[in-house]
């Protein structure tokens, strides 16, 4: 075998884990955005409960003060 080679085995080499750690990566990237996904459904479910929850306060507080009227 020549120099040449064994750089181009050497090259081949490290050119396959890249592609390997761009799969993994990739894959890592894909795997946040559901997380994400995830997690603002949740927080838009949260906001919707806490809305909910607001307005039967404000009905609370409206029941209260025609107690004391």
């Amino acid at each position: 075998m020549t120099s040449y080679d064994n750089e181009c085995g050497r090259l081949e080499g490290k050119a396959a884990r890249l592609g390997d750690h761009l799969v993994d990566s990739e894959e890592k990237a894909s795997n946040l955005e559901d997380m994400l996904k995830q997690e603002q459904g949740r927080w838009a479910a949260f906001e919707v409960e806490a809305e909910n929850l607001q307005g039967e306060w404000s009905a609370l507080e409206a029941e209260v003060q025609k107690m004391h009227s």
